[in-house]
């Protein structure tokens, strides 16, 4: 059965937003999911159109970082340790881009002018700031995740991680 040239160019369309969502949003490797057009080449890819696939992949990160404390917690792992591996697998899924733009956004605020403060987030180091809001923020994730009941885990870590993306539209 073959498909109608509109519903392909619909499933390409669809296929080059979520590969373009998954390719900032995570690590996963996008080449396979990428309409031929757009493999190995130098084409612009419309990221300000795969906006609305943004919170559904969040809802997949969430759903992986909840299955992961879901079963660690099942295996009898300390809520807490578990909570941190689910952590663990979540920031290294998602490259750690909101960990590098809280750190970002804590060590600017160390500045004293608004240009100090924008010059201090351009570096790529990481300051004092920006490590005591890392380590404020793990805590903190850490500790909600751990105090979550089990059948709670998996709703909860979706709709966050989900809402997480979705917030990131409000500005666009």
């Amino acid at each position: 059965m073959s498909t109608s040239p509109s519903l392909r160019a619909t499933l390409d369309t669809v296929r080059l937003h979520l590969a373009c969502g998954l390719g900032l949003l995570t690590r996963l490797p996008i080449t396979r999911l990428l309409p031929a057009p757009y493999r190995n080449t130098s084409a612009v890819w419309p990221m300000a159109r795969s906006l609305w696939c943004w919170p559904l992949i969040g809802g997949g990160i969430g759903l992986f970082a909840g299955v992961i404390l879901l079963l660690a917690q099942l295996a009898h792992m300390p809520p807490l340790v578990a909570a941190c591996l689910a952590l663990s697998a979540q920031t290294i899924l998602g490259g750690g881009l909101h960990e590098d733009g809280l750190a970002d956004m804590a060590d600017g605020c160390g500045g004293s002018t608004p240009s100090r403060r924008l010059d201090i987030m351009r570096d790529s180091r990481v300051g004092s700031y920006g490590v005591m809001a890392l380590c404020l923020s793990f805590g903190l994730r850490a500790a909600s995740l751990a105090s979550l009941p089990l059948p709670a885990i998996l709703p909860a870590c979706i709709m966050a991680a989900c809402l997480a993306r979705a917030a990131l539209l409000i500005p666009a």
